[in-house]
């Protein structure tokens, strides 16, 4: 099965959510509340759950 592979770095202590979108417009949260160890953060997610469509990664903490 493929996967989409969605990795970025965060900061020690800082709060991140994974969003998707099929239109860049609405965002679905996917992962929430991911705390950083101030290194990479690597999540996998189904192509067939997520068949299309744009990934984004947010900091909430600022």
């Amino acid at each position: 099965m493929t996967a989409i592979e969605v990795k970025f770095n965060a900061a020690l202590g800082a709060t991140y959510v994974i969003e998707f979108s099929t239109d860049n417009q609405t965002w679905d949260v996917i992962e929430d509340d991911i705390v950083g160890e101030e290194g990479a953060i690597e999540r996998l997610y189904s192509k067939q759950e997520y068949p299309t469509g744009f990934f984004r990664v947010e900091r909430k903490d600022e």
